[in-house]
């Protein structure tokens, strides 16, 4: 007996100190647990009307040598939580570890009482393969339908207002009608064009250059080439002559191109020429014909003076329709003049 006394004395101060070590270690760890994760989730109101939002939002603060397994949110928490927006995960880190947070968009389209279930964060510490878990506490939620007062008379549905079209709903129908009117006229167009056997489109012709202007013209830039001057005098009596041959063409509708000198000469007796432009005409071929074939020389002022009785005899013999159409009108004026003074 005082051999089981004295172990019942020696064996309770022992197992009292292992108790109160234990507890302080678990109280300790317990301590140090809380402060190693903070987290906070909350709503903005508790209380909302069928179909309001409700912000709902998720705040963690982990030491940096903890790895966050963030949870996945779908289109609902619950049958009857809605989320209707999600922000996306923002990381930082600070002096207390590595901070998550995110902002959720909740509704709920029936009313009652709800909870918000908690939410479950997993994560794994540095070093250590167990997987670890948290969760945040539930948060409830009341949802109210509006209130209806019965006392009142019970009036018909509003007819839809009637709102006045603008500029921009009205412009595809405007837009439209032009171009309907486009393609009426164009076919319109089309159709009559082909019965009258016209082209779709007729390009106006260039107006024609009179024969005394192109003359003119050629007679300029053949001053300007200096062609016996420089030894080519076979080359300026040609060109020259051609170009006379050619308002001819234009002027008196002979073939001057491929007759010879007398045979031009002949076929514009019939036309009434001056005396002075037929000496000036003959000139011109005569010499040249000398040059082109008798291999002969002219003088400078022989050169000149083709040239100049060229221009001379072009400009006393082109068409001048107006002058003509008022002598025809001066000669028949004096004619009706004199027959009414006879008269």
């Amino acid at each position: 007996m005082r051999i089981i006394e004295s172990y019942e004395t020696s064996i309770f101060p022992i197992m009292s100190k292992i108790l109160i070590v234990t507890l302080i270690c678990f109280f300790l760890s317990a301590r140090a647990y809380s402060q190693e994760i903070k987290r906070t989730v909350e709503v903005d109101t508790n209380e909302i009307l069928i179909g309001d939002h409700i912000n709902l939002s998720i705040f963690v603060n982990s030491p940096s040598e903890n790895n966050i397994f963030w949870p996945q949110f779908n289109d609902t928490i619950t049958k009857d939580i809605e989320i209707l927006e999600k922000s996306l995960l923002d990381t930082a880190q600070n002096i207390n570890g590595n901070t998550y947070s995110q902002r959720l968009v909740l509704t709920i389209f029936d009313s009652g009482f709800y909870y918000i279930p908690p939410i479950r964060f997993y994560y794994k510490r540095t070093g250590d393969t167990s997987l670890y878990y948290f969760d945040s506490d539930p948060i409830p939620i009341t949802v109210n339908t509006i209130a209806v007062d019965t006392s009142q008379v019970i009036r018909d549905i509003k007819a839809p207002l009637r709102v006045p079209y603008t500029f921009r709903e009205l412009l595809p129908w405007i837009l439209g009608s032009i171009a309907l009117a486009l393609i009426a006229f164009f076919i319109l167009y089309y159709l009559r064009r082909r019965k009258q056997s016209k082209p779709l489109f007729q390009i106006k012709p260039k107006p024609k250059i009179p024969p005394h202007r192109q003359a003119l013209e050629a007679l300029d830039k053949l001053k300007d080439e200096k062609l016996w001057q420089s030894g080519k005098v076979k080359a300026y009596h040609t060109e020259l002559t051609d170009i006379i041959r050619v308002y001819l063409e234009g002027r008196y509708k002979i073939v001057a191109i491929e007759m010879t000198t007398a045979e031009i000469l002949d076929a514009l007796k019939i036309v009434s020429l001056e005396k002075r432009s037929i000496e000036k005409l003959d000139q011109i071929l005569v010499l040249a014909d000398f040059v082109k074939f008798a291999k002969l020389e002219p003088l400078p002022l022989e050169h000149d003076l083709s040239f100049n009785n060229s221009v001379s005899f072009v400009k006393e013999t082109m068409e001048r329709p107006n002058l003509e159409m008022k002598n025809d009108h001066n000669e028949n004026s004096g004619v009706a003049t004199a027959e009414n003074e006879k008269l």
